[in-house]
């Protein structure tokens, strides 16, 4: 015996409907009920999320459908949703890209087959903002900290977290264009071309890679990972108070870099080599962030090597200088050891000084 399948679809995909009947050569059986399969365009994808990184958005859905030809986005930036862009089958994700601070901007999206479209997903809003950082908990608890000639013990008394990563040019570079924004820097006063006051970024400095000309803060290209360098002090304690954080203690620098091991380096007594940390000889200036693997034992990355970073502690009990820890990539294997400290005024600005916070 066969089966008989008798179909009548309706305009545009939507409402088919089927019934089969079985039959030998003499006779057919009755008809099965009819069962109806909407469009499949009826299925509109969902689940729209918008998530900021730096100046991107990405986006991502839910595909719902089987049969789609593409998705079609829209975007609103104040003035309601224009197309912006139009992707294939089976894609879920799109990132945005280039986008302004301090505009807020929603997306939705469609699901398409011909000129059939489905409905719209959910609205998702996001904003270009701060730049997303990651962070490493240090354990309160009784620490040994200082040079094997004069250890003192330093009581931490809650956790606290500790960046992962020294500062990037990226994130000063958003920090300086949200500050504007928000009438708390000013370029002429913070960034400029000189080393007085209390300016933030010293423009003036042969390898600076972010630039500033007058209304716009960019940063040289392939440059967005490297620690920045150039910033003084003040530039470090205000980037860190803009977003509710800190620059560490010498105490809390020393202890995210070795935590309760008493050893000279983040990864023990072996001496350092360039698979360890970005020191003189092993590269010609700084390296992008992470790419050290000596870590320390809460997860930081160089803690030694790439650049100084500055603290929150005046160097020495004095009130004109401030300490910073960690050498950098010029300096020696002496200048690496977690236990060793020097100073600057607060206005020094070189491309060997560099910064992270504590919050």
């Amino acid at each position: 015996k066969c089966l008989l399948f008798f179909k009548r679809s309706c305009p545009n995909y939507f409402d088919d409907l089927h019934r089969v009947a079985a039959f030998t050569s003499e006779r057919q059986s009755d008809y099965t009920s009819i069962v109806t399969i909407s469009s499949p365009m009826e299925l509109t994808p969902s689940n729209l999320t918008a998530t900021a990184v730096g100046t991107q958005i990405n986006l991502t859905w839910d595909d719902n459908s089987s049969v789609e030809e593409g998705y079609r986005i829209q975007r609103n930036a104040g003035s309601g949703f224009l197309p912006l862009e139009q992707v294939d089958a089976d894609v879920t994700s799109y990132t945005d890209y280039g986008l302004d601070y301090g505009v807020s901007y929603t997306y939705r999206v469609l699901a398409f087959v011909g000129l059939d479209e489905s409905e719209y997903t959910n609205t998702a809003t996001a904003s270009v903002g701060w730049l997303v950082a990651e962070w490493d908990v240090v354990s309160a608890g009784t620490y040994t900290i200082g040079p094997p000639t004069g250890t003192t013990e330093h009581v931490v008394g809650s956790d606290y977290e500790i960046m992962r990563y020294e500062v990037t040019n990226a994130q000063f570079a958003t920090f300086l264009e949200e500050a504007m924004i928000a009438g708390e820097v000013t370029g002429e006063v913070d960034i400029g071309f000189s080393g007085g006051g209390n300016l933030y970024y010293n423009l003036a400095l042969i390898n600076k890679r972010i630039q500033w000309d007058g209304a716009q803060v960019t940063i040289s290209e392939g440059y967005e990972l490297y620690p920045v360098s150039g910033v003084t002090w003040y530039g470090a304690k205000a980037f860190a108070t803009y977003y509710g954080w800190d620059l560490p203690t010498d105490a809390e620098w020393e202890v995210a870099a070795r935590a309760d091991t008493e050893a000279d380096y983040p990864w023990g007594n072996q001496n350092p080599n360039c698979d360890l940390a970005n020191y003189a000889g092993c590269n010609d200036g700084l390296i992008p962030v992470g790419q050290t693997s000596g870590v320390s034992p809460f997860g930081a990355y160089d803690m030694v090597g790439n650049t100084w970073e500055w603290t929150d502690s005046f160097f020495d009990g004095g009130l004109d200088s401030y300490s910073f820890r960690g050498g950098s990539w010029s300096y020696f294997t002496d200048n690496l050891k977690v236990w060793f400290r020097t100073e600057g005024v607060p206005t020094a600005s070189y491309n060997t000084i560099g910064f992270r916070c504590v919050r």
